[in-house]
């Protein structure tokens, strides 16, 4: 598995033991080269997304795929305008209503 890290988290990169096979290597742009042999992705994904712009997957592919259809579907979420709430009321209005209704529905003294 090979990540490429942005200069931004480069000292975090270094500071962390991911995994006993890791290996760092210096990028041009004064970024790292993370390399290790990991042979589940499952919780690889997740944690790359946590990086956000500042990762970017280079192989495996299925790796490089999971992370982007991840980020196309988080896009998705505001692709369109949020639909309005309606207001929840407060517990103290709530109990007031509640305390109105009941009096209005009890028989009269």
């Amino acid at each position: 598995m090979v990540i490429e890290f942005d200069p931004r988290v480069v000292e975090y990169i270094r500071t962390r033991r991911v995994h006993p096979s890791q290996e760092l290597v210096e990028l041009a742009n004064g970024g790292v080269r993370l390399s290790m042999t990991i042979s589940d992705i499952t919780e690889v994904t997740p944690w790359v997304l946590g990086f956000g712009e500042t990762a970017k997957v280079i192989e495996p592919t299925e790796l490089r795929e999971r992370v982007q259809s991840e980020l196309t579907n988080a896009i998705a979420q505001y692709a369109a305008p949020p639909k309005p709430s309606k207001k929840a009321a407060s517990p103290a209005k709530e109990a007031g209503a509640k305390t109105a209704r009941a009096r209005r529905a009890s028989p009269a003294r």
